[in-house]
């Protein structure tokens, strides 16, 4: 057998005997996905999106996941984002995604004490998603995950549900020594509202008791019911 790469496909060619005969069978490798967001309906059709970290792909992965329940189902009653152990990610993937569900509004602000401040918006539509949104987050929720879940709860655009995030909102960075590293901290992320989250994390709207005698299922089943009592029938 012989390997090769055309672009980014991969390629298995396979000398294979049929009939007595010698020939050769070249099979394309199915790409390998790293899918950042999994996505399942409910039998009450609340679509939940699990999102394990806010990467490049996030939001779009998002976007295609609403698509494709949208398609099975013209009735989607909700979204539920579960933000459980997310420990944050890219800025940028976060503020995408508070985009995607915002219509207006300023999104995360971060400030420093040397540069000037940065306000982040989400920009003016009326093709924002308009489905309810609950978030689902725990005390291991953290950073940029904070930033989304802080900017859909201060515009009402989002209930919390769950326990305080874990309160990471400082951006760092590295400065090369002769001999080693410095990291300092050169800004903080503060909410819409102007509330610093280092230190505080975002509280939610409801607490769920999430010790850990209760399983991931129970914990979701739990904010799913809490969800499901502010829908309509």
């Amino acid at each position: 057998s012989a390997r090769s790469n055309v672009g980014c496909v991969s390629a298995l060619s396979l000398r294979v005997r049929i009939d007595n005969k010698l020939r050769n069978i070249e099979v394309i490798r199915d790409q390998p996905q790293d899918y950042n967001v999994e996505p399942f309906l409910t039998d009450e059709r609340i679509l939940v999106l699990r999102i394990k970290a806010f990467q490049q792909e996030t939001s779009p992965q998002v976007q295609e996941a609403i698509k494709v329940y949208q398609q099975r189902t013209n009735n989607i009653r909700g979204i539920l984002i579960d933000l459980r152990d997310n420990p944050g990610g890219l800025l940028s993937s976060a503020v995408d995604l508070a985009d995607l569900f915002l219509e207006q509004g300023l999104i995360v602000t971060t400030k420093g004490r040397i540069d000037a401040p940065q306000k982040f918006q989400a920009f003016p539509s009326h093709s924002a998603l308009k489905y309810p949104i609950a978030i689902l987050q725990n005390r291991f929720s953290a950073s940029a995950a904070e930033v989304f879940s802080a900017a859909l709860k201060e515009h009402k655009r989002a209930v919390v549900i769950g326990e305080n995030s874990y309160g990471k909102g400082a951006i760092q960075k590295l400065f090369p020594l002769t001999q080693g590293a410095l990291q300092l901290t050169v800004a903080y992320y503060y909410t819409p509202s102007g509330q610093l989250i280092e230190g505080k994390g975002v509280a939610p709207n409801t607490l769920l008791n999430m010790n850990t005698a209760q399983t991931e299922q129970q914990v979701l089943q739990q904010a799913l019911s809490v969800f499901e009592k502010t829908l309509a029938p």
